[in-house]
């Protein structure tokens, strides 16, 4: 699990849950997880064998916020193990 803040307590709590969203909407399907935020967007990158898992991180973050620009930078690979 790694978070990248740009911005202090705020920011910390902001990326921790939307960490947990993706895990919790994604069943841990996405390995090397990591969301960083800033003022203006939220980037998350990790790894995947499915773009039907990607296209989840990217329902589950959008249901978190409001103004952010989401970079969904997940990889897909299918010769990538679980």
């Amino acid at each position: 699990m790694s978070f990248q803040i740009a911005y202090p307590k705020q920011g910390r709590e902001h990326a921790a849950s939307i960490h947990r969203a993706i895990r919790a909407s994604t069943g841990g399907f996405i390995r090397e997880l990591n969301v960083e935020t800033e003022s203006d967007r939220v980037v998350v990158t990790g790894k995947t064998s499915s773009y039907y898992h990607k296209q989840l991180v990217t329902r589950a973050v959008h249901n978190l916020i409001s103004e952010d620009t989401l970079h969904n930078n997940i990889q897909v690979s299918s010769r990538t193990p679980r």
